[in-house]
């Protein structure tokens, strides 16, 4: 091993926990005393059999250099190599001048922990503890693809998305303002693939404001899908039968569950309250979702309300049975939607 001479800074090869140390005296030609500039501990070691080596600063390392007031803060701006004394020397940047220093004037700055950024800096990202803790995150994130089909939104459904709906999943979110038709065949899973687009969207933005409207039975059923299979997420739904049991309360029942924003509304609801309509429509919404959308057809009563509800959401999914099963006059409704 070549000799270290004196005032040099050090590293250990095997764990940068400690950080830098500095070669404070040579009692032998191969024993040493090095102190540890960050906590001040000093040791004794056979500098022949040690694990420590020089250490060489790169551009943009802080520094701290030593002044009569104190130490002064710094930054490397480059190493200008070994000099005569066989000490490094560096160009550092220090209160807008530049001047050199040999490694003996200077010591790195320890990092903030909380930075990863300021952990390279100060070469403390290899200690063997942070390499243990990022091959754990790996190893999790690893997984976490591996179940989710490199999806991270999908962590925690409750089902096993199909080919088809995680095709229909990336189309729909690879648009910035979504307004697609979900036209699978009956049983393919259209529910499925409206899910997974609302899981997604409430992980980018946790108050997204979602109106969902189903027909009649159909809500409910919505409603426990929703919840069962994604997150747990509880929706407020409004139904005929419950506007009739609230009685003179319906009003304020109705804009109660319409103000938490995550609403699902039958179409007899809409049908049998058209003050609703008026409500609906005056909210802000980022993603509407008409579950047999073809039953809507222009003339139907509701058609003007779910146009509207289309022209001012900022997201719009219209889920219909295949338009070959249909009349083209009904495809062709869903589309201006």
């Amino acid at each position: 091993m070549p000799a270290i001479p004196l005032g040099a800074l050090i590293a250990r090869i095997d764990d940068a926990a400690d950080g830098p140390a500095r070669l404070i005296r040579a009692a032998l030609p191969h024993r040493g005393r090095v102190k540890l500039l960050w906590t001040g501990a000093e040791r004794e070691m056979n500098l022949s059999d040690s694990p420590f080596v020089r250490l060489s600063l790169f551009s943009g390392v802080p520094v701290g250099l030593y002044h009569t007031s104190g130490i002064r803060k710094g930054e490397v701006l480059d190493s200008l190599g070994l000099g005569s004394d066989g000490l490094s020397r560096y160009r550092v940047k220090v209160d807008g001048e530049e001047i050199i220093l040999a490694e003996t004037q200077l010591q790195p700055l320890p990092p903030d922990r909380s930075d990863p950024f300021s952990l390279f800096q100060s070469n403390t990202w290899q200690t063997s503890k942070a390499h243990r803790r990022r091959q754990s995150f790996l190893r999790m994130v690893s997984t976490w693809n591996a179940q989710t089909v490199g999806i991270p939104s999908l962590m925690g459904v409750r089902a096993e998305p199909m080919g088809h709906q995680l095709y229909a999943m990336r189309r729909v979110l690879s648009s910035s303002r979504p307004r697609f038709i979900l036209a699978d065949e009956v049983g393919l899973g259209k529910t499925i693939e409206a899910g997974l687009v609302i899981q997604a969207l409430m992980q980018e933005k946790s108050n997204l404001r979602i109106l969902i409207i189903a027909p009649g039975s159909m809500s409910r059923q919505w409603f426990s899908e929703i919840y069962l299979r994604f997150g747990a997420h509880a929706f407020g739904l409004i139904e005929a039968q419950t506007l009739i049991k609230q009685g003179n309360g319906a009003s304020d029942f109705a804009r109660r569950r319409l103000a938490k924003g995550r609403v699902i509304v039958s179409t007899t609801a809409l049908l049998a309250a058209p003050t609703l309509c008026e409500w609906i429509t005056g909210e802000d919404w980022d993603l509407v979702i008409v579950d047999e959308a073809h039953r809507i057809a222009q003339g139907h009563k509701l058609y003007p309300v779910i146009a509207e509800l289309a022209y001012r959401s900022s997201g719009f999914l219209a889920l219909s049975a295949t338009p070959s099963s249909g009349s083209s006059c009904t495809a062709r409704t869903s589309r201006k939607l």
